[in-house]
């Protein structure tokens, strides 16, 4: 399916792992609750593609464009290579973006939301520590701090 033209297509529930889809175009398609580890999206347009509940572990969507106010739930992106993907303008929640290498990428006005950057390398090429909630911690002193103040939350019970 290498250079692949695809346009409102359901792909949901489907296996694709190791599915080669480099340097397609594919709008308005659905993945949801697909499996596609391994798979090659690299260099592949990505327009209101819905990847929510999708397995791309390891996955290599290098190059790849998916700027356009795309919702992105609960997707493994675990050990991906994301190296200048476009995010931009995406709202990222419930993803899990650790070990994926995000060198280059483009997240202007992206949302993420209780995503895992954990062990992640950043955009910047710098790794991102655990836990990383929602934001790449780098410095161990800030993380330090973090995880101070959520043990000081007051805890509340509710009767």
């Amino acid at each position: 399916m290498h250079q692949t033209l695809l346009k409102w297509a359901n792909l949901s529930r489907c296996n694709l792992s190791d599915a080669k889809l480099s340097q397609s175009s594919l709008t308005a398609v659905s993945f949801v609750d697909s499996f596609l580890p391994r798979a090659d999206l690299s260099n592949t347009i990505l327009r209101w593609v819905d990847f929510s509940n999708t397995d791309l572990s390891d996955a290599d969507l290098s190059d790849a464009d998916m700027a356009a106010e795309h919702i992105i739930k609960k997707t493994s992106f675990k050990g991906a290579i994301l190296h200048r993907t476009r995010f931009d303008s995406s709202k990222m929640n419930g993803v899990d973006l650790s070990n994926a290498d995000l060198t280059g990428a483009s997240m202007r006005q992206t949302l993420l939301v209780d995503a895992d950057l954990s062990e992640a390398i950043w955009t910047d090429g710098s790794r991102c520590l655990k836990p990383s909630n929602g934001r790449c911690i780098q410095d161990q002193d800030a993380l330090n701090l973090i995880l101070q103040d959520q043990q000081e939350q007051p805890i509340y019970l509710i009767k």
